[in-house]
């Protein structure tokens, strides 16, 4: 008992000073407070929001002439190595014997049907030599400008090729420099519209020239070492064609 009286009149001492009355007065709610933080615990972060499901736009790749969808094989497979969906990277199924028109009217089909069944309003589109003019007649001149947020061109004639002139064939003829279908296709700005162009092309190309592949108002990429084929398989020639997507 003289224990607790004796504390009892220590703190009754103490709460007669005016600094230690505010001390002792702070401590029991003090107290409170961090038994309540422990109660409750920290506050759960928010979520973030999900991510852009189109953030990767379906990607159409297109094949060069006298080429296949085989060659596009190492190409579509380093996009899906980087996370490319494999629903939404796919090839165009055209013919070397066909004119450049069918393909830009297959492009546009395929286009439609991409956007349709992904929800995604518009694509990106990689092509390799002849492929490249039917992607720029598609944005041109089918609606394809509201549809296609990036070209990639590889080593494509813009501007015509000479290697053209021995080979017989509607697409031969149209990639003849001074040919009506180049006049047309380049009449005026080159690279109209929304969408971002990127040129790829190589100086060690030996079926077009560097300076026929150069595109007025693109992003214009030169490569050495590597030939008109090179340009699909090159690692290098990959990273420029990402960073022309992203």
């Amino acid at each position: 008992m003289r224990a607790r009286a004796s504390f009892g009149t220590f703190y009754a001492r103490l709460r007669t000073r005016p600094v230690l009355r505010v001390i002792l007065t702070a401590v029991p709610l003090l107290l409170a407070l961090l038994a309540l933080v422990h109660v409750v615990g920290p506050r759960p972060r928010a979520q973030s929001p999900p991510s852009d499901p189109c953030a990767r736009r379906p990607l159409i790749l297109i094949h060069g002439h006298y080429y296949t969808n085989a060659s596009l094989t190492v190409l579509r497979d380093n996009f899906l190595r980087d996370g490319w969906p494999k629903d939404r990277v796919t090839m165009l199924d055209v013919r070397t014997s066909e004119c450049t028109r069918a393909w830009s009217l297959a492009l546009a089909r395929k286009v439609e049907a991409l956007t349709r069944t992904t929800g995604c309003p518009k694509v990106d589109i990689v092509s390799h030599s002849r492929g490249g003019l039917a992607a720029r007649e598609y944005i041109r001149f089918l609606g394809g400008a509201s549809r296609v947020a990036h070209l990639v061109t590889l080593g494509t004639p813009h501007h015509g090729a000479w290697s053209s002139r021995g080979c017989p064939g509607c697409g031969c003829r149209e990639m003849r420099p001074g040919s009506a279908y180049l006049r047309r296709l380049n009449a005026g700005e080159e690279t109209r519209g929304p969408t971002a162009y990127t040129s790829i092309y190589s100086l060690s190309d030996d079926v077009v020239r560097p300076r026929s592949a150069w595109l007025k108002g693109a992003r214009n990429v030169e490569m050495r070492g590597v030939t008109h084929t090179g340009l699909l398989r090159d690692r290098t020639v990959y990273e420029e064609i990402r960073a022309g997507l992203l």
